[in-house]
């Protein structure tokens, strides 16, 4: 809908288009979002069910697009809320895909590691996991949501996909506990500090051991995308332009990770 070839004309048939393609698949989320929740609560996850307020949530998106679609008189207003529309399912979509993939770990036999709740149904930014202005609890929301001290999600880039789609922090791909996640599409490392500097070597999910960080290795790998070797890590990996305050805080919520 937000093509450049769109017309201000063309854009009821577009949506319409859309709508008719993506509503049936919510309304089956919608169906199967209990049954998923109760696989969680029954796993380990009671703390993590949200995947019913998340297609409830999808569907009430979609239906207030559908009312304000192509009602404005210029196609430029069109487009914003076409992208403002289509930022939001993204987030959706990319916290369902990331859950799928959380199963199926577990059923690989790997563990069951859930990520962080989804923005509005439980969790999301600017919701800080202890007293205000404490260093650890501002480190445990970047971690988990990559939420500065400021209030605001700090700048990250390179990754791309769905790691650039999810509104999370280090916990969407390493597990809120740091212990790292197998899914159907990546194999993130144990990042609890005491696996990052163990003077034999951070334990990779192979089983193998990979070189020892220090405090300032740290920064550089999440900062930067350079690992401890010198080596670039996995593209996937988002940089993050972390500040002073929020480099401290994030050293200091990784330190309480075992």
């Amino acid at each position: 809908m937000g093509a450049s070839a769109m017309t201000v004309t063309g854009c009821s048939a577009a949506h319409d288009a859309y709508d008719a393609q993506v509503r049936p698949w919510i309304s089956q989320m919608v169906q199967l979002s209990g049954a998923m929740d109760g696989f969680i609560g029954a796993h380990d996850g009671v703390a993590y069910v949200d995947m019913s307020c998340v297609a409830s949530a999808m569907l009430a998106e979609l239906d207030a697009h559908r009312r304000v679609a192509c009602t404005f008189s210029s196609l430029t207003d069109d487009q914003a809320e076409a992208f403002r529309h289509a930022d939001v399912m993204a987030s959706y979509s990319a916290h369902v895909y990331a859950r799928c993939g959380q199963m199926m770990s577990g059923l690989d036999g790997y563990g069951y590691g859930w990520g962080p709740m989804a923005n509005g149904c439980g969790g999301g930014p600017g919701v800080v996991p202890g007293p205000s202005g404490d260093p650890v609890a501002l480190g445990e929301r970047i971690f988990d949501w990559g939420i500065g001290a400021d209030g605001q999600p700090i700048v990250r880039s390179g990754g791309f996909g769905m790691m650039m789609m999810t509104r999370s922090g280090c916990a969407g791909c390493h597990g809120s506990d740091g212990h790292g996640l197998r899914t159907m599409m990546f194999t993130t490392p144990n990042i609890t500090y005491p696996n990052l500097t163990d003077p034999s070597g951070l334990r990779e999910p192979d089983g193998t051991r990979g070189p020892t960080y220090t405090d300032e290795l740290i920064r550089r790998a999440v900062a930067e995308g350079v690992g401890a070797d010198g080596e670039t890590l996995d593209p996937r990996m988002p940089r993050w332009q972390l500040s002073g305050q929020d480099w401290d805080d994030l050293l200091l919520f990784l330190k309480t990770l075992r």
